[in-house]
């Protein structure tokens, strides 16, 4: 369980990291450092948008 939680970090960070570390060892100017800076942004925003949901459903309550 401990190795697959770290793997799991490592890969979400990977995903939604990788716009920014493209343009930061590019020789591309500002414009497309921002670009990818508001795209990593916004894949974080959507990875959090769907990770939460499964994450924190209620429990079923039991009858009776």
């Amino acid at each position: 369980i401990v190795p697959l939680a770290s793997m799991g970090a490592i890969a979400t960070a990977a995903g939604t990291c990788w716009p920014i570390w493209f343009a930061l060892n590019s020789p591309y100017g500002m414009g497309v450092k921002y670009l990818c800076a508001t795209l990593t942004i916004a894949f974080s925003i959507l990875v959090g948008w769907l990770i939460v949901p499964l994450v924190s459903k209620p429990e079923p309550r039991v009858a009776g």
